[in-house]
C-alpha cells in the first residue's frame, strides 16, 4: 500500500475520532489513544496499534539512507478501513436491545406476588409497567422495598395498580430510567449508562420508543449489560 495512502486513512480515522469525542464533551489530546483504551475498541485494538505504530514511523522516520523504512501492508490499510467504516456508521442500540416482543411487561390488573416469581426466574430487577403499548412506569425491587417500607402489605390478591404512585420513572430514588430514539448509536446509550445520573443515581434501564418520548409505544429496553460489555 502507497504511504500517503495508508497517511491519509489515518487522518481520516483522527478526524473522526475527535470529532466523536468532541460530541461528547471529551476532552483528548489524542483521540486514536484515547478509542484504543475503550472498551469499545477491543474488535479493532491490536490492528490500531500496529497502525499508529506504522504511522509514527511514516511521519518522523520515513526514510533511511535515501530508502523508505517501512511500507504499510494492504492488511494494515484493510484494517484502517474497517474501522473507519465502524465510525461512519456505528452500530445501532436497537441490535443489542431486546425488542418489545420479548421484554416482560407488566400491566395494572397483574398479580404483583406471580409477576415478582417471574422476575425472580429470570433474575430482572425492573419491568416496565404499560397501558395501550405505552408505558406507564417501572415495577422494581427498590419499587416493592419502598412499598412496604411506608406500610404497603401484599398478598396474593395485591395488583400491580397497588404501587401506582410509585410506578413514574420520577418517582424511583435509587434507580434512573432514561428513553431515547429507536436510531440512538450504542455509543450513546454506552455514555448515558457510564455517566452518573443526579444525586448519583444509578442508570438502570435505557428505553426506546419512536424519538425519545415517553408517551410514545415502547419498542426496546437496554440495560448496561447489553453495552457496556461490547
Amino acid at each position: 500500500m502507497e504511504s500517503e495512502a495508508f497517511l491519509n486513512l489515518y487522518r481520516t480515522l483522527e478526524e473522526l475520532l475527535a470529532e466523536k469525542y468532541r460530541n461528547a464533551g471529551k476532552q483528548t489530546g489524542n483521540p486514536v489513544m484515547r478509542f484504543i483504551g475503550a472498551p469499545e475498541s477491543a474488535p479493532f485494538r491490536d490492528g490500531l496499534n500496529a497502525c499508529r505504530e506504522v504511522r509514527n514511523l511514516l511521519s518522523h522516520h520515513p526514510e533511511w539512507n535515501g530508502e523508505p523504512l517501512v511500507m504499510p501492508s494492504d492488511a494494515l490499510g484493510a484494517e484502517l478501513s474497517r474501522v473507519i467504516a465502524y465510525l461512519q456508521k456505528p452500530p445501532l442500540a436497537r441490535e443489542y436491545a431486546t425488542l418489545t416482543r420479548d421484554i416482560l411487561i407488566a400491566h395494572q390488573e397483574d398479580l404483583v406476588l406471580p409477576l415478582m416469581r417471574r422476575m425472580e426466574q429470570r433474575g430482572y430487577s425492573h419491568v416496565p409497567v404499560a397501558e395501550n403499548g405505552r408505558m406507564i412506569g417501572v415495577f422494581s425491587v427498590g419499587t416493592a422495598f419502598r412499598y412496604l417500607l411506608h406500610g404497603g402489605q401484599v398478598n396474593e390478591k395485591t395488583p400491580v395498580s397497588a404501587f401506582r404512585e410509585l410506578l413514574p420513572v420520577e418517582r424511583h430514588t435509587g434507580e434512573g430510567y432514561l428513553f431515547l430514539p429507536f436510531d440512538a448509536t450504542c455509543w450513546e446509550v454506552r455514555e448515558c449508562f457510564e455517566r452518573r445520573g443526579k444525586r448519583n443515581q444509578r442508570l438502570a434501564a435505557v428505553f426506546l420508543t419512536e424519538h425519545g418520548d415517553p408517551h410514545e409505544r415502547l419498542l426496546g429496553m437496554l440495560t448496561p449489560w447489553d453495552v457496556l460489555g461490547e
